[in-house]
């Protein structure tokens, strides 16, 4: 018995030991990244990787499908949903301003074991993005061309594997190397690329917007359904007016506008790069974010104002209205303002991918060359070219239109567990936030709820009771071991709680509109237990520390930014489940066979070099 106690407790240890963020903050100090990136800088790589081919598409797709002219009213839901986790985004930049993001946000408050998974996620994200963007490009280009690439290697290079792409996608994989190849010069001659071309980007569009506001009629937002002459158009409008699908429309456009604002995250990979990162990140971060939904909803209004919803075309909705009222000329307008979009997407695709598996190889958890600095141009090079070479080939040899869900999909998960994170951390006392995990106790939020469990049957029941006291004390007092553990068991519950609603909300919503008994009672009781989990969470001491940036009303936004994203989660296919369940396995038997034992942490809890760091 005593010796599978200490078995599962070692075992826990290593999967919870978490990094101390006085540790980090040393590192981060003499971190070997050039410091150049200006605030400016900044907001243009997250605007850049947020505007792409989206701001030329997505208004007009929604409009037409799902939520008419009330797509703004489905921006502004996806845009709250967006700041939710980037305020949250935006207080780890303040604490931890590291390049590792929401790996290093997770090592320093949960542990090393959902780190790892977590940086593993991020690897998936940024890889799929990056290639999928590629892809997009390529063909974007070959449609202005004529399609000269596409018929030409179906014709000679056809593949002919049923899970690979029809043919290999050349264009696509010498401009990821090409990329690539510019990304390793310097951080610096990057974003002066990216600068560039977000700020043509942004001119394209605000050209489209003011040229459309000469076009407006606001009759478009007042259609009557027996206005509509054609009765097979008549019957997919909806029941016109400015809400043609109701409030399920506005939901469901939301839910896909969701993903028009991914790519401010970028922000945070940079933070070892930035001047002043606990100002910067926040204030870029926050920029971004308003930057983003002004350009979506301007975009939203004006193709809505001067082209009727249910006339809207799919792919191409701003060339095509432009074209009906008599302005072709736009066509080419956009084109060239799409092109900027692609370009700019790509590089805050893959400007954050090397720095994540450079963050990961520092900490020991990949392989410690992946971690090596050119001295001349202060960048990961070798995790530069390892990792852009791996993201050209899956834009190359894949289609990855079947694997955007999984994208999707990994950057929920991320949003989700920073929002947990930033509860936990909250109220932690402050040498809980300062210790290294060298001394072998788990603080981890899940490592504190597991331990205790396993030393329930020989230890006595104080510890326990002392934190049922915690979940009944006033406000105002600093925080302590035991509260600390009872924000980590209320913020797992939550979790759990959230997904039971989700799932809830998810497959009984026939029967909440048919206002049936047992989905109502069922959803009401889930939902009066996450209300009475955030009171008592409420409840807590919260940590004094003073930061350049706090999330507001804590614990009340990270919690609507976990139950948001678990919503959106559930609701993806089952297919797209067991495709990320395969690749987290895979990442799983990664860290087993090799990050377990090679982990800085590791190494420190064998005592082979000295712990304590003289932090003044």
């Amino acid at each position: 018995m005593s010796f599978t106690r200490n078995v599962i407790s070692g075992v826990l240890t290593r999967l919870f030991r978490r990094k101390s963020m006085a540790r980090e903050s040393l590192e981060l100090n003499t971190s070997q990244l050039a410091r150049v990136l200006t605030v400016w800088d900044l907001t243009a790589l997250g605007v850049g990787s947020t505007l792409g081919i989206g701001i030329y598409v997505l208004a007009g797709t929604v409009a037409k499908t799902q939520a008419g002219p009330a797509v703004i009213l489905s921006f502004f839901v996806a845009a709250i949903a967006s700041l939710l986790a980037g305020l949250c985004f935006a207080e780890f930049g303040a604490r931890v301003p590291s390049c590792g993001s929401a790996y290093v946000y997770c090592y320093v408050t949960l542990g090393e074991g959902l780190a790892f998974l977590m940086g593993w996620n991020l690897i998936l994200e940024f890889v799929l993005s990056t290639s999928s963007v590629a892809r997009g490009y390529s063909g974007y280009v070959d449609q202005l061309l004529g399609n000269p690439m596409r018929n030409y290697f179906r014709e000679n290079l056809s593949m002919g594997v049923e899970f690979l792409a029809t043919y290999p996608d050349l264009f696509a994989f010498g401009l990821v190397l090409t990329l690539t190849a510019i990304l390793t010069l310097g951080v610096k001659e990057s974003t002066r690329f990216n600068n560039i071309f977000t700020l043509c980007n942004l001119c394209i569009v605000s050209y489209v917007i003011v040229c459309g506001c000469f076009k407006v009629d606001f009759h478009n937002w007042q259609i009557r359904p027996e206005e509509i002459i054609d009765p097979n158009v008549r019957e997919k409008a909806g029941s016109g007016g400015f809400l043609p699908f109701g409030f399920k429309g506005i939901i469901a456009g939301a839910a896909t506008c969701f993903f028009g604002f991914q790519g401010f995250d970028t922000i945070a990979t940079a933070s070892e790069e930035a001047q002043n990162p606990r100002k910067t990140i926040p204030l870029a971060i926050c920029m971004c974010l308003g930057i983003v939904f002004v350009a979506y909803s301007a975009m939203a209004a004006v193709l809505t104002l001067i082209w009727p919803y249910y006339l809207q075309d799919i792919d191409t909705p701003i060339p095509y209205a432009f074209e009906q009222l008599g302005w072709p000329v736009a066509r080419w307008v956009v084109s060239i303002g799409t092109l900027f979009g692609l370009s700019t997407s790509l590089v805050g695709a893959l400007f954050p991918l090397p720095r994540i598996v450079y963050a990961m190889a520092e900490d020991g958890l990949l392989f410690k060359a992946l971690a090596r600095i050119n001295f001349k141009t202060l960048t990961p090079t070798i995790a530069t070219v390892v990792s852009g070479t791996a993201a050209a080939l899956f834009a190359c040899l894949f289609n990855l239109q079947d694997l955007v869900d999984l994208m999707a999909l990994a950057t929920l998960f991320a949003f989700a567990l920073v929002a947990a994170c930033i509860i936990v951390l909250r109220y932690q006392p402050e040498e809980n936030m300062t210790t290294a995990s060298e001394s072998g106790e788990v603080t981890g939020l899940l490592a504190g709820v597991v331990q205790n469990q396993i030393r329930y049957v020989s230890d006595s029941s104080v510890e326990s009771q002392t934190m049922l006291r915690q979940f009944f004390v006033q406000r105002g007092r600093l925080p302590t071991g035991s509260s600390g553990k009872a924000a980590s068991w209320l913020t797992v519950t939550y979790v759990l709680v959230a997904l039971a609603l989700s799932l809830s909300l998810s497959y009984t919503a026939d029967s909440l509109v048919e206002k049936e008994t047992w989905a109502v009672a069922l959803v009401g009781s889930l939902t009066a237990i996450l209300i009475l989990l955030l009171v008592a969470i409420h409840r807590l001491p919260q940590s004094p520390q003073q930061l350049a940036f706090k999330v507001p009303l804590v614990p009340l936004l990270p919690a609507l930014s976990i139950f948001i994203n678990a919503y959106l989660m559930v609701n993806m296919r089952m297919v797209t489940w067991v495709q990320y369940s395969i690749y987290m396995a895979i990442g799983l038997s990664v860290y087993i066979v090799y990050g377990w034992r090679n982990s800085k942490e590791e190494t420190r809890m064998q005592g082979k070099y000295d712990v304590n760091y003289d932090v003044k």
